[in-house]
């Protein structure tokens, strides 16, 4: 069992104090989870789009691994945001999230936080956390899959 405090469409929360606020549009869900420091948004709707993990870092906990674009700027303040895009073997494109933190601290705290979860095809689930995801991308790497989104889906 996870030591989730919310588990919402994947992610996990484990802060000490977390909100959750959702918004429910019919064909989708937008979610903005607030804790000291940091603020976290993802969301999704009926029609799924998919990047092209092949060439994508890996992150991995217990042998589960996940794909993952990670993409981060500097805000002005000293606040800092990131954008993950997740996704692995037979379930491409699971999963986006956006965190803005205050500073570099309160960003290693969320990514401490806010883990991903990944099951295998039978089997125990893991948590990855974002603090996993270590190699930054560049927004070009994040590269639409083209005429046959099948072959992108990372294996």
């Amino acid at each position: 069992m996870f030591n989730c405090l919310v588990l919402i469409a994947g992610f996990c929360f484990s802060g000490a104090d977390v909100q959750a606020h959702m918004h429910d549009f019919m064909m989708g869900y937008s979610a903005e989870m607030t804790a000291p420091g940091y603020k976290a948004q993802f969301g999704a709707t009926d029609v799924p789009h998919l990047f092209d993990y092949r060439k994508a870092p890996k992150a991995c906990v217990d042998g589960l691994c996940v794909r993952y674009l990670k993409v981060c700027a500097d805000q002005p303040g000293g606040a800092v945001s990131c954008s993950y895009w997740i996704a692995y073997a037979g379930w491409g494109g699971d999963g986006g999230i956006a965190v803005t933190a205050d500073s570099r601290a309160a960003l290693a705290v969320a990514e401490r936080d806010i883990q991903k979860t990944r099951g295998p095809d039978g089997g125990k689930d893991v948590l990855i956390p974002l603090s996993a995801l270590t190699i930054l991308s560049a927004e070009t790497d994040r590269k639409d899959c083209a005429d046959t989104p099948e072959v992108c889906i990372p294996q």
